[in-house]
């Protein structure tokens, strides 16, 4: 009978810690998720706003695919300093805006930062 018990036990335990370990794996792909989805309406809505052609578009998700994680990281990350948040927060910001500056048309860039001032 102990030896059924015991048995019964292992099994439980497995069972909770399987079910716990893909709980887990569920919660780390959630935020990748969203991002791409963020990425695709970011520049699904820059798209329209700003008339991209398609290899600009594809050149504006690939900036985005990068800068998209880190600004997400940044603001859920917990910082001492909040100096630190916006400092790192704005080379973000400045890498995006550098990277989009190439990609873009002087209007289109132009139009891309007042949007970004009517934005904030």
């Amino acid at each position: 009978m102990r030896h059924y018990i015991t048995f019964l036990s292992l099994v439980t335990f497995l069972f909770f810690g399987i079910n716990s370990i893909s709980a887990q794996d569920n919660n780390e792909l959630s935020p990748n998720t969203s991002i791409s989805e963020d990425v695709k309406l970011k520049s699904e809505s820059l798209r329209s706003m700003l008339n991209l052609n398609e290899k600009q578009l594809y050149s504006v998700m690939q900036v985005l695919e990068i800068t998209e994680p880190k600004k997400a990281k940044i603001s859920t990350a917990t910082y001492q300093d909040k100096y630190q948040r916006k400092k790192d927060l704005q080379s973000v910001l400045d890498y995006e805006s550098s990277r989009l500056e190439i990609i873009l048309s002087e209007s289109q860039f132009n139009l891309y930062k007042e949007l970004l001032i009517k934005g904030q």
